[in-house]
């Protein structure tokens, strides 16, 4: 064989030799080592695009799983151990099965774990801490139903917080066999000349009000001072009826840690419905013989209304032998039992006539629809007993001076 051909034989057997070593590289990579290619990635059955790759390409995410025909589980061996890549590849194919296998354990369960993290994260379980013992304020057996009230005392704002939760086994009051009951507490000794109430609910025995009330008063004078609650009935057309009340010395009561109580409502000693109080202040101007009633404000008017308030003004009449020779009234203030006016209704009186006239003052709840209700009247003049002949009395001694009272407002026989 010639030099030149010996030479061609050697370079065509060695680029063949070349080329089945490469053959056989592409094989044994291809069928002996199927991990190498994407080393430390998910080995997945079908066409499965590794998470990681689909949240880099969030464009390409949503075509590529509209082109998927059925959801494949992925596996992969270097975050997983044998054992747990075994039991992945246990799991059943179908939802119902892992469903009824899940429902099916007892205290093992997803469902049971979940539930008591997620009530242990951030709050507590009422389950696993015991109410205290309600504390029973009782004194008799009683026929006017009970009150149930959370009292406690507040270092923050220096105030005592009353949390009337309820009244139970009130009497009926009506004629269909239910009341419509509310209650007005106040602190005594008083502490801010005010009287709270709760709202009126409708046609009912057992009420639920949930309703917080606040008196500030100094932690040290707290086992001084009473609580008193009266319980009313409230009635549209006529006067609200006293169903009882509750006397509460807070000296029996640790205020400071808060506790529950049960009150039995006893029989009230008060013979009339405090239907609230007015303040009002009496001139008389000799040269002009002008007299000005000055009507100032109103506080703890008893409602009038279903909801609880009242729309009221207040009407002032000259009596003369009798008869209402001179009537003036203030403006009207809607929805409340505080209302404040400090209006001046001016009269012409020639002072001859001052030991001869009274003044009948009365607070009355404007209706747009029906006729007016009046809540309550005061009678100021010579003669009249207490305050209502002072308070006269006082301005025909000082006259040009302004004398200013609170009255308790009265239902007058006619």
């Amino acid at each position: 064989m010639n030099p030149p051909a010996a030479v061609l034989v050697g370079v065509g057997c060695g680029l063949a030799a070349i080329l089945l070593v490469i053959v056989l590289i592409c094989v044994c990579k291809r069928y002996c080592f199927p991990g190498a290619k994407g080393l430390g990635r998910y080995e997945a059955i079908g066409e499965y695009k590794p998470a990681v790759t689909l949240l880099a390409s969030p464009v390409k995410q949503e075509s590529l799983l509209i082109q998927e025909k059925h959801v494949v589980q992925p596996r992969t061996r270097h975050l997983y151990s044998a054992s747990s890549t075994s039991s992945r590849e246990q799991l059943p194919s179908e939802s119902s099965s892992l469903k009824s296998g899940i429902s099916g354990r007892s205290d093992g369960s997803l469902e049971s774990k979940y539930t008591g993290f997620e009530i242990g994260l951030g709050s507590l379980n009422p389950e696993l801490y015991q109410q205290k013992d309600i504390v029973i304020h009782s004194t008799e057996e009683s026929r006017n139903g009970r009150v149930h009230m959370r009292i406690q005392y507040d270092f923050k704002t220096s105030d005592l917080i009353v949390h009337l939760i309820e009244a139970q086994d009130l009497p009926a009051m009506d004629i269909g066999g239910f009341c419509d009951p509310y209650i007005q507490l106040s602190l005594q000794p008083d502490v801010d000349n005010k009287t709270r109430q709760t709202s009126i609910k409708r046609k009912t025995i057992n009420p639920v009000y949930d309703e917080h009330f606040k008196f500030p008063v100094v932690f040290d004078e707290v086992s001084e001072k009473t609580l008193h609650l009266h319980v009313y009935d409230f009635d549209q057309f006529s006067r609200n009826d006293i169903i009882g009340e509750v006397i509460l010395r807070l000296e029996d009561i640790a205020v400071s840690s808060g506790l529950e109580v049960w009150c039995d409502i006893e029989t009230s000693t008060q013979t009339q419905v405090n239907l609230g109080e007015l303040l009002l202040s009496l001139s008389y101007l000799p040269t002009a013989e002008r007299l000005t009633v000055v009507i100032m404000k109103a506080a703890d008017l008893i409602p009038s209304d279903i909801c609880g308030s009242a729309d009221p003004f207040v009407r002032v009449s000259i009596v003369y032998e009798g008869k209402k020779i001179k009537r003036k009234k203030t403006t009207v203030r809607k929805n409340t039992l505080n209302p404040v006016w400090n209006e001046a209704l001016v009269f012409q009186v020639p002072q001859a006539m001052l030991n001869e006239i009274s003044l009948e003052i009365s607070v009355v709840d404007y209706d747009r629809i029906g006729k007016n209700d009046k809540i309550g009247s005061v009678r100021i003049g010579s003669g009249r007993p207490d305050y209502e002949g002072s308070h006269w009395k006082d301005m025909l001694q000082n006259f040009r001076k302004s004398i200013a009272v609170w009255h308790g407002l009265k239902l007058y026989k006619q």
